[in-house]
């Protein structure tokens, strides 16, 4: 795996809680996936030396439009422990179809002081 298949998220800060990780799940010619029969989406996050966890993200289940083919993360501020991480989405269907994201980095640097 080369860099280039690795979407790097920056850095984020102990405590913080960022927008909703959105990820477009695209066929091989970069148009976003038919995701209507799909049932499950997992988001799997790993912090450096530890187990994976994994969580539960919202898979749209558009046709069309702009959600079309997308897959949604709600980031809590217990995600945001100080670290290097790696994750993948997945989308998952009824039958037998398994969809997963690039590879997704980013590190988490202490705070100062996490407000109450």
């Amino acid at each position: 795996m080369s860099d280039t298949d690795i979407l790097d998220l920056g850095t984020y800060t102990e405590g913080s809680i960022p927008p909703p990780l959105v990820i477009t799940f695209k066929d091989e010619n970069g148009a976003a996936l038919d995701l209507s029969l799909f049932e499950a989406g997992k988001f799997e996050m790993r912090r450096f030396g530890q187990t994976a966890v994994e969580k539960n993200a919202v898979i749209s289940t558009a046709t069309s439009g702009p959600t079309k083919g997308q897959g949604t993360y709600t980031w809590v501020a217990a995600d945001m422990v100080p670290g290097t991480y790696t994750a993948e989405m997945w989308a998952i269907d009824t039958t037998t179809n398994r969809f997963v994201s690039r590879k997704l980095r980013w590190f988490v640097q202490p705070a100062v002081k996490v407000p109450a």
